[in-house]
């Protein structure tokens, strides 16, 4: 650590706004540091320097500025906690401004350089403002404005790139359900930062530029699913932002809803409720005059959001709007063209087990387990995952342990860090059963697993 010459008044004047003893910070800041992966064990001793003057690193103090902002529900950066020394050293002041491309290119590029892929992966989930997305409002021209150039010197772009784009689109969305989001991500960004940066400043039809720009905003949003795959929070939060105002530009709704949606979905993950429904209505609203498939995707989501409130009559209200929805149409199967019976099942499985009906949830999950297809490793271990957990909480010992078993046939084959958490949750609840010959026989199995495993963040 560096350290100031003088104590941190800044810090100090905050502190005592937020009504924290220097514990209670300390706290704040572990359990905020846990939600991007970080066994953080700060305690008042640690406040203390920082009060005098000792100034944390640099990605702790990006942590701090989060958690006094959500402590003060108003933006705190680093200058104003008194550990930047002026506000053009906030990054956080101004990663927004500029085109969706520009954005995206900055972004990726920085991941692509080693020095800095580090720095990026430990970045905060930043707590999103109630009510700040509005996907149904008219666009902006200004904040979503066109980045294509007419210079005659410029490449031209055309079908043969959005062909392209389309492809990679589908690779990199199988490659995540089949071995997870451990594996391809420098590939992923690399491509961002390169080829499809370049085509996005291209000379190009409005047509095609839009079809581009689609093909961006998924391509970002693969590439966001593939860090929270590996708890890398705050760096799929900024790609599921950039994939947003990608997908707004090119007045793609159903993009831009299913962003919103998978936005949903991290905030549910974090605990952090009534931010997840917020943003599951917001998708909702987006979707609502997208095809059938994209609506029925974000219904089913809004339905966890509800059913996490203990709003039990919205949710299941909204489970049956999702099913009606989700009917075969004939559409071909896609990352982003359809939504699979199995891929629905685990989110009514979700709902309802929020809902404490672990009996209905138990159903959905086998019904999902059953229909996944075979390349689908990842989806289908982390589907058995949560049927073991539900036996469990119903008492269903033996049935959790199959189930577990099922779990640990799939784990070796994939780089998933949720599958990585999936097999420490089995070490952890079938622990108090060690003395019982099935479970014992499944955590010897996981530890032997675990002992071989690496680290895949």
């Amino acid at each position: 650590m560096n350290t100031q010459r003088a104590p941190n008044q800044a810090l100090k004047s905050l502190l005592t706004e937020a009504g924290w003893t220097q514990e209670a910070l300390a706290r704040s800041v572990n359990l905020t540091g846990r939600e991007i992966g970080l066994d953080l064990k700060y305690d008042r001793t640690a406040v203390a320097h920082w009060l005098a003057g000792v100034r944390p690193r640099p990605h702790i103090t990006v942590l701090l500025a989060e958690v006094f902002t959500r402590r003060l529900r108003r933006p705190v950066t680093p200058f104003l906690l008194g550990l930047a020394p002026g506000p053009a050293h906030d990054e956080t002041a101004t990663r927004d401004e500029g085109t969706a491309a520009e954005a995206l290119s900055e972004l990726s590029t920085a991941e692509v350089d080693p020095r800095r892929r580090k720095d990026l992966a430990q970045e905060p989930y930043r707590m999103p403002r109630i009510g700040a997305f509005d996907p149904l409002a008219p666009l902006s021209r200004t904040e979503y404005g066109t980045s294509q150039v007419d210079d005659s010197s410029r490449q031209r772009v055309g079908t043969s790139h959005v062909l392209a784009l389309r492809t990679a689109v589908d690779s990199f969305a199988v490659l995540i359900d089949s071995i997870g989001g451990s594996h391809g991500r420098t590939a992923l960004a690399a491509l961002l930062a390169d080829a499809v940066s370049t085509w996005l400043h291209a000379r190009s039809t409005a047509a095609i530029h839009a079809q581009l720009l689609t093909s961006a905003a998924r391509l970002t949003l693969l590439l966001a699913r593939m860090h929270l795959d590996t708890q890398a929070q705050g760096l799929a939060q900024r790609y599921l932002t950039t994939s947003l105002r990608l997908a707004l530009e090119a007045d793609d709704r159903s993009t831009g809803a299913i962003a919103l949606r998978v936005m949903s979905a991290q905030a549910h993950g974090l605990g952090h409720h009534r931010e997840a429904l917020d943003l599951a209505q917001s998708a909702a609203r987006a979707a609502s005059a997208a095809p059938a498939h994209v609506h029925a995707f974000a219904l089913a989501q809004l339905a966890v959001a509800q059913a996490a409130g203990k709003d039990r009559n919205h949710a299941l209200a909204s489970l049956r709007r999702a099913e009606r929805l989700a009917e075969p149409t004939g559409s071909p199967p896609g990352p982003f063209s359809s939504y699979a019976p199995s891929a629905l099942a685990y989110q009514q499985a979700e709902a309802l087990g929020q809902l404490g009906d672990h009996r209905a949830a138990v159903s959905a999950l086998t019904t999902s387990a059953n229909h996944r297809p075979p390349n689908e490793v990842r989806a289908r271990a982390l589907t058995r995952a949560q049927l073991a957990q539900n036996h469990l909480h119903l008492g269903h010992l033996d049935a959790s342990c199959d189930a577990w078993q099922l779990f640990l046939d799939d784990y070796p084959h994939l780089g998933s860090g949720k599958a990585d958490h999936a097999l420490r949750t089995l070490r952890r609840q079938l622990a108090p059963h060690r003395r019982y010959p099935p479970a014992e026989v499944v955590l010897t199995r996981a530890y032997a697993l675990s002992s071989r495993s690496v680290d895949r963040v």
